[in-house]
């Protein structure tokens, strides 16, 4: 089964060994310095090398329903073994309809849930291989060498219009249509999440974060905050999110860390 690993307040949920020398991953939430509560949800799946974020969005409280249905709809299935056969793209990308799906019905249930939504980014590895399924805005990052790439790209207008070429990074980075999502878990039928395969290798790190981070920090800072790869886990989460907030914590704030061992 899997841990549902979410803290109040720059709290480590706790760093996990993987089974494998070299293996571990860290999650940590805070709810920032503006927002009233919590909306993210976040999972770890030690045994099946697995990770789930999301940040919800809607009423009164229902953000923090959608997020939470969001991940307990995705870890669920990616627990039970019901993709057995499917390819490793594939069972991120089913688990994503799934929280889609979940999200969808509860909404459609209860008329005080009405319009709520959620991010999802999922990352599982497998053998040499990592897929990372995500809808919405949150992110999923690799660091190597000193170097950081982001592996997703954000489904929002001001991502859409830097694509189209009508705004440029730094213009794509103020602008306020950054926030206006195109696509998410629960907003509107047929959401299809993107899906990104890759070979890892050992030593590598991955972030998977919510909005809440890569608004207030940037790649840049984070690269500098990751540099030093010799600390542990939650160290380099809590630094992230202590910078955060110091950058002034206008949303929640959610990370997990993820480092790779050897090889199966």
């Amino acid at each position: 089964m899997y841990d549902r690993e979410v803290a109040s307040r720059s709290t480590c949920a706790g760093e996990h060994e993987i089974g494998l020398p070299g293996w571990g991953m860290c999650a940590i939430t805070d709810t920032g310095r503006v927002r009233p509560h919590n909306e993210d949800s976040l999972a770890l799946m030690p045994k099946e090398r697995t990770a789930l974020l999301a940040d919800g969005m809607g009423g009164h409280m229902a953000g923090e329903v959608a997020s939470r249905i969001a991940v307990d709809a995705a870890a669920d299935f990616l627990s039970r073994g019901a993709f057995r056969g499917q390819r490793l793209q594939d069972q991120v990308l089913h688990a994503c309809r799934i929280a889609h799906e979940a999200v969808m019905s509860a909404a459609k249930g209860d008329e005080r849930l009405s319009g709520m939504g959620t991010t999802l980014v999922v990352a599982r590895f497998q053998g040499r291989r990592l897929a990372v399924a995500h809808l919405g805005d949150s992110r999923a990052y690799r660091w190597r060498h000193n170097r950081l790439v982001q592996l997703t790209r954000d489904h929002s207008l001001a991502e859409e219009l830097l694509r189209r070429g009508m705004l440029d990074t730094e213009e794509a980075a103020r602008s306020l249509h950054r926030h206006t999502l195109t696509r998410a878990a629960g907003i509107e039928p047929g959401a299809e999440p993107d899906v990104h395969l890759q070979r890892w290798q050992p030593g590598d790190r991955y972030l998977l974060c919510s909005d809440g981070l890569s608004n207030a920090v940037s790649d840049g800072e984070i690269a500098s905050l990751l540099m030093e790869d010799r600390d542990s886990l939650g160290d380099s989460l809590a630094r992230l999110v202590d910078t955060a907030n110091r950058n002034g914590g206008p949303d929640n704030i959610s990370a997990i860390l993820i480092q790779t061992g050897v090889p199966e």
